[in-house]
């Protein structure tokens, strides 16, 4: 029973992604992600009070799928390697239904709008730049970055720009490219121990 049921909402949160990157969230509606997984509605609110909560678990599923693809990518690596993990798996994933930029600046249009999903938001940036936090501590302490670096501070840098230069790929409908990816090593260089 339990195998069935997280199938079931690994099929809906898969409509989710595919409906709002093809038609924009406003599209998103219980009734819609129904009729993409042939169910009634009365079955979707079986698993998802509205659709709010509906769009929380797909972020939340979608973290949950980052961080291990990111485990996969980084391997044993810690520091330094699994920032860069962090930053590959992120704009340019292995997993080719991971959910697109494209959800995510519908997302945040909407959580902009919806109280409930803006606190989601909120906490999920302040967990992530939290994440990063304990890596670059890792990086002070072997040397790779300065030993002044203020690790609040950087990990936000971090988080902004990888949230900046997602925002243009999917703006651009182009995958990652020579000049993103050196924007984020120039920011790491100019953390680095000298």
């Amino acid at each position: 029973m339990l195998n069935r049921q997280a199938d079931r909402r690994l099929q809906i949160i898969s409509a989710v992604a595919s409906c709002a990157s093809e038609e924009g969230m406003a599209a998103v509606t219980l009734r819609n992600i129904a009729r993409r997984i042939g169910a009634t509605t009365g079955m979707l609110t079986h698993y998802y009070e509205n659709r709010t909560a509906l769009l929380i678990d797909a972020s939340a599923a979608a973290d949950r799928t980052l961080r291990a693809r990111i485990a996969g990518h980084a391997g044993t690596q810690t520091g330094f390697g699994w920032l860069c993990a962090f930053f590959d798996e992120s704009l340019e994933p292995s997993d080719p239904d991971a959910l697109p930029w494209a959800f995510w600046l519908e997302y945040w249009a909407s959580a902009e709008r919806d109280p409930e999903l803006g606190r989601h938001s909120r906490s999920r940036f302040e967990a992530l730049r939290r994440e990063f936090e304990p890596w670059i501590q890792k990086c002070v302490h072997d040397g790779t970055f300065r030993h002044d670096l203020d690790v609040p501070v950087a990990a936000q840098a971090i988080v902004a720009l990888m949230h900046g230069l997602g925002m243009e790929l999917a703006l651009r409908h182009a995958p990652l490219d020579a000049g993103s990816r050196a924007a984020f090593h120039a920011l790491l260089d100019g953390f680095r121990a000298r």
